[in-house]
């Protein structure tokens, strides 16, 4: 293989690159500006701690965990105050 080609292999790498916004995790490849269409959050296509290489949609993402871990105490906690509630309407 030739050395321009390993230099085209490098370029692909590094220009197609999954960014993702930190605050809101909108798809942010191709955006000619330095701040997220969805949320305004300032990312610079050139730092890597200005955006995310993959989406919270590409797995199990903090919101999600926090969700089913939450959902169930509210349902809970909702039943126990409708108990408790019709107790004293009785």
């Amino acid at each position: 293989m030739s050395e321009s080609s390993n230099n085209d292999i490098d370029e692909i790498e590094l220009t197609e690159i999954d960014m993702y916004c930190l605050n809101c995790d909108y798809d942010l490849y191709g955006i000619d500006s330095h701040s997220c269409p969805e949320c305004g959050e300032p990312f610079d296509p050139n730092d890597e701690r200005t955006f995310r290489c993959f989406s919270d949609k590409d797995g199990i993402s903090t919101k999600t965990v926090f969700r089913v871990l939450l959902y169930p105490f509210i349902i809970i906690g909702l039943v126990i105050l409708f108990g408790y509630i019709m107790e004293f309407t009785i």
